[in-house]
């Protein structure tokens, strides 16, 4: 499971070697599948199972050692200025939830580079 780096909003660290399910949710606009690169590989963003019959576009990444990007676009409909989030699926005790990672609040910026710290 990813965690927050104190005083950062775009920093999380993880065990190497673990896999993250990573997916955005649309808070504003409508969404479509985002771009998403980690340690500069494309991956192909498919929806991904969040639970209750749920899914959302994401994708499966496995952390690497040291401190690598992990880069999304988000792709709103033309002309809106949407709001989205980045989460990750936690699945506990047979169950999953999502664990928001980081909001973009104000939609202004579409384009985030996030860092992932492998311990």
């Amino acid at each position: 499971m990813l965690k927050p780096v104190p005083c950062s909003a775009i920093r999380f660290t993880g065990p190497s070697g673990q896999k993250a399910v990573l997916v955005v949710k649309a808070l504003s606009g409508d969404l479509n599948p985002p771009v998403m690169t980690y340690d500069s590989k494309p991956f192909d963003v498919k929806e991904q199972d969040i639970g209750g019959g749920q899914t959302l576009p994401g994708a499966v990444i496995e952390i690497l050692s040291g401190d690598k990007i992990l880069h999304v676009l988000y792709n709103f409909t033309p002309g809106q200025n949407g709001r989205q989030s980045l989460n990750e699926v936690i699945e506990e005790g047979g169950k999953k939830r999502l664990s928001e990672l980081a909001t973009n609040k104000d939609g202004t910026n579409p384009d985030i580079a996030y860092h992932i710290i492998g311990l």
